[in-house]
C-alpha cells in the first residue's frame, strides 16, 4: 500500500489526482494487453477500480461508491454490510489488481464515520489481493498515519507500519522542468503554433508558476484558450502575461521576480 501525499505548499489539488490516475491508466492498459478483457470465469477483467473519498463519508458511503464503480446493481440499497460484500464481490470478480482511494485527507480519524472508513481500508486490504494506493494532501502534518491518537497510545496506530509515504513536491528549476515544458509543448495545438513554443518559455512559466505543476497546466490551458478566443492562435510571454491563475502563484511570481531584479542589479555593481 502506499500513500501519495502532498506538502500543503504543492500546487492545486488535483495534481496528486493526475499522478495516481495516470499511473492507474497505465497498469489498466498493461494488465488488458497481458490477460485480456475477461477474466477466466468469463466476467469483465477491470485491473483497476478508484473512488473519490468526500468530506462526509461513511462506512455506507464507501462501499456504495466501490459498487457504482463496477456498475453493480445493488450500489443504491443496502446495509453497509451487505454492500461491503457486494464490493468484495464486485473486486474478485473482476480480477482487480489495483485499488485507488483519492482524497483521504476528507478522513477525520477523531470522528466515529472517519475511525470507521479508516479501519474498514484496513479490512479490506487484509481481504482482497489488491494493492491500495491513498492519494491525499497533507497527511504528515494531519498527523493521518497516527490515526488519531497521541502520547504512548501513538504506537498503537496500524497506518504508519501499513504504508510506504512517497511525497509529491515542486519541480526545481532543471532539467526536469524543463522536460517537463517538452512534453506539454509537444501537446499543444494551436493554429500558428510552433514547435518549441512552449519550450522557448521555460523560464518564464518557472516565473509564474514556482514550478506547480498544478499551476503550469492552468496557465496553459487559459492561455490557449484565450489564444483561440482573440484569434492569436499561438502561446507567448505577452499573451500568457494577461491571464490570471491562483492567488498563491501570482504572489510568488512578484516575490521572485523582485528578487531576481535584486540579484541582476548586485551583478552590475559587481562589474
Amino acid at each position: 500500500m502506499f500513500a501519495a501525499r502532498r506538502s500543503s505548499t504543492d500546487s492545486p489539488v488535483w495534481a496528486k489526482t493526475t499522478i495516481v490516475n495516470l499511473f492507474g491508466r497505465d497498469y489498466h492498459r498493461r494488465a488488458l494487453r497481458r490477460r485480456g478483457s475477461v477474466t477466466e470465469s468469463g466476467d469483465e477483467h477491470i485491473p483497476v477500480f478508484r473512488v473519490g473519498l468526500t468530506s462526509n463519508t461513511t462506512l455506507r458511503t464507501l462501499n456504495k461508491m466501490i459498487c457504482q464503480f463496477y456498475g453493480h446493481p445493488g450500489a443504491d440499497r443496502g446495509s453497509a454490510a451487505q454492500l461491503a460484500t457486494y464490493a468484495l464481490d464486485c473486486v474478485l470478480s473482476c480480477d482487480s489488481r489495483v485499488g485507488i482511494i483519492d482524497d483521504i485527507h476528507f478522513i477525520d480519524q477523531n470522528s466515529r464515520d472517519g475511525l470507521a472508513v479508516s479501519n474498514h481500508l484496513k479490512w479490506l486490504a487484509n481481504e482482497l489481493p489488491v494493492t491500495f494506493i491513498y492519494a491525499g494532501v497533507g497527511l504528515g502534518e494531519r498527523r493521518f498515519f497516527e490515526e488519531g491518537l497521541s502520547g504512548p497510545s501513538a504506537a498503537l496506530a496500524q497506518s504508519a507500519r501499513r504504508w510506504t509515504r512517497l511525497e509529491v513536491g515542486t519541480f526545481a528549476h532543471d532539467r526536469h522542468w524543463t522536460s517537463l515544458i517538452k512534453a506539454v509543448d509537444k501537446r499543444l495545438v494551436l493554429t500558428r503554433g510552433q514547435p518549441g513554443q512552449l519550450a522557448g518559455l521555460a523560464d518564464y512559466l518557472f516565473v509564474r508558476t514556482g514550478g506547480h505543476i498544478g499551476s503550469l497546466m492552468t496557465l496553459i490551458n487559459r492561455g490557449a484558450f484565450k489564444a483561440i478566443r482573440t484569434g492569436a492562435e499561438a502561446m507567448s510571454q505577452e499573451l500568457l502575461d494577461t491571464v490570471r491563475i491562483d492567488e498563491a502563484s501570482e504572489k510568488a511570481r512578484h516575490r521572485l521576480e523582485a528578487a531576481t531584479r535584486t540579484s541582476g542589479e548586485r551583478r552590475r555593481v559587481r562589474r
